[in-house]
Formats: structure tokens, C-alpha cells, sequence
């Protein structure tokens, strides 16, 4: 028995009604990747996820995945939510109970930060292995910088800011492949680099900003 179907018949047998399978599941996915109208769309097999009451179907352009034509890749794509119980499917994020959310929040920050910090090659590693385009390195940081829910100094968040800044003006800026996995050597990627890695080592160490530069 698939994992997938242990899980729903569990449900099944808690919530007392006919709940729809994965495959049922993946079909309706399916359908509603064709409602965009975009061409050769693939769902990320090996990324769908699970919880107790839907499931959720990243994808991607299919040349991007099997490939690796980075203009094929769909930017800042939410995946597809197919509840279990046969609700429509929407665009939703697997978003974990409150408590735990706060508590995984700063952690969360601190690996997206960590990330832009790291060297050009183990960023195209990442980005390779998880089948996303450059840009998913400024989607993760601009999700969470939420300084609210962050615990900063006002120096980490002037250097969080300041990283936010650099990433929309090269995201205005006129394209010269600066989105591309050979433009993450750009010497505004570095500049990027230079100021997370700094974050990262206050964050780590509670040091002011102008101790870790």
C-alpha cells in the first residue's frame, strides 16, 4: 500500500467520510494547472506534500525541470492545494500549526539568510537541486522578513533591509541575465553576499552589525 493511501484511509477512518485518494488527488491537480493556460507545466513529483487534510502540488515549466532552461522557470508559483475531502483546489500554501510556525519563524530567516550568504557555486547547487530559478533566493528572504515576527536589533534590521533594497533594484533593473545561474556572479550578488554574511554571524553570534563586516 502506497504511503498516500495508508494516510487517507486513516483520515478515512477518523473523520467517518469518503475521502478522495492521490490519485484523484493529482488529477484534479492537473486540471487546474490546465485552467492557467500555461504550456508544458509539470508537477515536481518528489516536493508534493501531505497533510491531514489536503495535498499540495508544486510544478514548474517543463523544460526548467528536465532541462534546466531557466526561461522556462515559473516565478514565485504557489503550489496547488487539493483539499481531501473533494473541496476545490486552489493556490495555497502548507502552512504548519501557529505555535509551531512562530516557533520555526527566526530559524527559518536565519537559513534564507544563511543561503544568500553562500558562494555562487553552492548557491547553483541548491537551486539545482530543488528545481527553482534564481529568483526563489529573493522570494524565500522577502517571505520571511516580517520583522514582527522576527526578534532583530535595529542594525540586523537595517542590514535585512538593506539586503531587501539590493534584491529589488536588481529585480528593476534593466535584465542582463543578473536572474540567471551564471549571473549569481554579478558583482551586486556579491555585495548581497557580503552584507548576509554579516547578518548571519549577528544573528549567530548576538554581535552589532559593524563587529561582523
Amino acid at each position: 500500500m502506497r504511503k498516500y493511501e495508508w494516510f487517507t484511509q486513516k483520515v478515512d477512518s477518523r473523520w467517518g467520510g469518503t475521502m478522495i485518494g492521490f490519485a484523484d488527488a493529482r488529477s484534479r491537480a492537473e486540471a487546474y494547472i490546465a485552467t492557467l493556460r500555461i504550456d508544458d507545466v509539470l508537477i515536481i513529483e518528489d516536493a508534493v506534500t501531505e497533510t491531514a487534510d489536503a495535498w499540495y502540488f508544486p510544478y514548474n515549466g517543463a523544460a526548467f525541470l528536465l532541462h534546466g532552461d531557466s526561461s522556462a522557470a515559473l516565478a514565485g508559483n504557489v503550489p496547488i492545494k487539493v483539499p481531501k475531502n473533494g473541496g476545490e483546489a486552489c493556490f495555497e500554501n502548507p502552512v504548519p500549526p501557529e505555535g509551531v510556525l512562530s516557533d520555526r519563524w527566526c530559524d527559518q530567516f536565519q537559513c534564507v539568510v544563511e543561503r544568500l550568504g553562500q558562494s555562487a557555486r553552492v548557491q547553483r547547487k541548491y537551486l539545482q537541486h530543488w528545481r527553482v530559478g534564481v529568483d526563489e533566493l529573493a522570494l524565500e528572504f522577502g517571505d520571511l522578513l516580517l520583522p514582527h515576527r522576527l526578534s532583530l536589533t535595529d542594525d540586523q534590521e537595517e542590514a535585512a533591509r538593506e539586503i531587501d533594497r539590493r534584491l529589488r533594484e536588481m529585480t528593476d533593473a534593466p535584465d542582463i541575465g543578473q536572474w540567471s545561474s551564471i549571473g549569481l556572479s554579478d558583482p551586486r550578488w556579491v555585495e548581497i553576499r557580503r552584507v548576509a554574511r554579516a547578518l548571519l554571524m549577528s544573528l549567530r553570534s548576538g554581535r552589532p552589525i559593524s563587529d561582523c563586516r
